[in-house]
């Protein structure tokens, strides 16, 4: 009996045991389960850093789909290496850490919330356009064997292209035009490119600058992705990069080029110009933004602390040049009040605007070369934005000009920006036309890495030292303003003779 009882026992035991560990394996199989799920779905969180919205994740999706169906005929060949994502939290607060004490001064902490915020309506999630024209139709011409351009049939490789077609200009003719020195290559000359969409390619970079004779040829190094930027193709905003790109290197040979890619959402723009400033291996000479948006749209948060970083540039001798736009004197708003672009409206940056250049002789001249405003059309609906800001009061170095206005004036400097007078970009083997003042901000940053002035040359330009090294425009509107002798707010002081400006802003220090 003693003995049935034990074996029993034994059984009992045995089942309690088993069950014992099927349960604790069950629960640890569940936990190991849970474990994984809850890793999947908070990883787009910890990439994008943003919080999940579904409706929005969805759509995104959509729009992505959308993005690459319209990207089947485009063959993304030679495109630049991309470094990891950034951790976008810890590297936004490290970038922020030796701004924090200036940015708590001059910021309210509701303000800076206010940017910050990604679920604001404006804060996070503002939209920002490129200030590039695209003409309509891709350039096609040929060459005959003396070298001339014989008509616009058939496309060429642009290896056998040794000059523009008449009209139009490369990066390096407009440079050599506007007598841009050479930069000294016992230096480096470092430019920051900020990029708000699309994708790059470095190839069709390289091959730009070898075909337009740009030496020592630049080097394209890198592609920082801030805010956790995913880079997805966008036509126009692709040839709005390689725009940038192109210029800049062209106008400064042998210079080293970063693009900071973001999010297009204002925080993303101001999160791209910090990472820029405060990288620690890549310091810039200048940094370069051919995007913005029409002053109505944007919150007070992002104005302020925009401002507060291009202020800190400009104490650490670091020029910011930014395209006022490239629809004339409205923004294509429609209340019939002249409005102006944002951020080149701070007044801690290089407001650059547009003309209309005609140059056979590719010397620039007064018997040969005409120069007139990129004026409004109405039928393209384009032209040089120019006009008084709403947002910023009047700077200490415009206080002497149109005493009837109190805003910031804009823009500072013009450069060739009509597309009927445009650059030609190279893309994927394909040459374009290209007009916007999306132009002039990345030639005026290649001039400015080149001549490495050390510090901010704005207030400088305004000084009668500097006037003789500009080129005035007398003719051509915006739709609300017209150019005049001097200051205009249609094209600003007008283009420069760069080896004169170089000189002349040493002596006005």
């Amino acid at each position: 009996m003693g003995h049935t009882e034990n074996k029993k026992q034994n059984r009992e035991v045995r089942a309690h045991f088993t069950f014992f560990f099927q349960k604790k394996f069950f629960f640890s199989y569940l936990n190991f389960l849970l474990f994984w799920l809850e890793t999947v779905v908070a990883m787009p969180r910890l990439l994008i850093h943003v919080p999940v919205d579904c409706d929005k994740v969805k759509q995104c999706i959509q729009q992505q789909q959308q993005q690459q169906q319209q990207q089947k005929s485009l063959q993304v060949r030679d495109l630049l290496p991309i470094p990891n994502v950034l951790d976008v939290q810890a590297d936004t607060q490290t970038q922020l850490d030796d701004l924090e004490t200036h940015l708590r001064k001059t910021c309210s902490s509701a303000t800076l919330n206010l940017v910050y915020d990604h679920d604001h309506p404006k804060g996070g999630r503002g939209q920002w356009k490129r200030h590039s024209v695209i003409k309509p139709i891709q350039h096609r011409f040929t060459i005959d064997a003396n070298n001339k351009q014989s008509g616009k049939s058939t496309s060429v490789s642009p290896e056998a292209i040794p000059l523009p077609p008449p009209g139009f200009f490369y990066g390096s003719t407009l440079a050599n035009v506007y007598r841009f020195p050479k930069p000294d290559p016992s230096k480096t000359h470092h430019i920051a490119i900020v990029s708000l969409g699309g994708i790059f390619f470095k190839g069709s970079a390289a091959k730009y600058w070898r075909v337009t004779g740009v030496s020592p040829a630049p080097t394209f190094s890198r592609i920082v992705k801030v805010d956790g930027t995913i880079l997805v193709s966008i036509p126009e905003s692709d040839l709005e990069n390689m725009l940038d790109v192109e210029m800049a290197g062209s106008a400064c040979p042998g210079a080293t080029i970063v693009v900071y890619a973001s999010v297009n959402s204002n925080m993303g723009y101001i999160d791209a110009v910090i990472s820029a400033l405060k990288s620690k291996k890549f310091v810039p000479d200048v940094v370069s933004s051919s995007w913005g948006s029409a002053e109505p749209f944007v919150d007070s948060g992002s104005v302020a602390l925009m401002n507060v970083v291009l202020q800190y540039a400009t104490d650490a001798g670091v020029n910011v040049t930014v395209a006022t736009g490239d629809q004339a004197a409205g923004c294509a708003i429609s209340d019939g009040l002249p409005h102006i672009q944002w951020p080149a409206s701070s007044p801690f940056c290089v407001a650059c605007g547009g003309t209309t250049l005609v140059c056979p002789s590719g010397v620039y001249s007064a018997s040969t070369s005409r120069e007139t405003a990129w004026s409004f059309s109405l039928q393209a609906n384009n032209g040089g934005t120019g006009g008084v800001s709403t947002l910023y009061p009047k700077p200490s170095y415009q206080a002497a000009l149109f005493p009837q206005f109190k805003g910031r004036m804009v823009p500072d400097i013009s450069m060739d920006a009509n597309p009927a007078t445009g650059v030609i970009v190279l893309i994927l083997g394909n040459a374009y036309i290209v007009g916007g003042t999306s132009a002039v901000a990345p030639l005026m940053a290649g001039y400015i890495a080149a001549t490495k002035p050390g510090h901010f040359i704005t207030p400088l330009l305004y000084s009668p030292t500097v006037q003789p090294a500009f080129h005035p425009i007398t003719s051509g509107t915006n739709g609300r303003y017209r150019c005049a002798p001097g200051y205009n707010l249609v094209t600003g002081w007008g283009s420069f003779d760069g080896q004169k400006l170089a000189s002349r802003l040493s002596k006005a220090l």
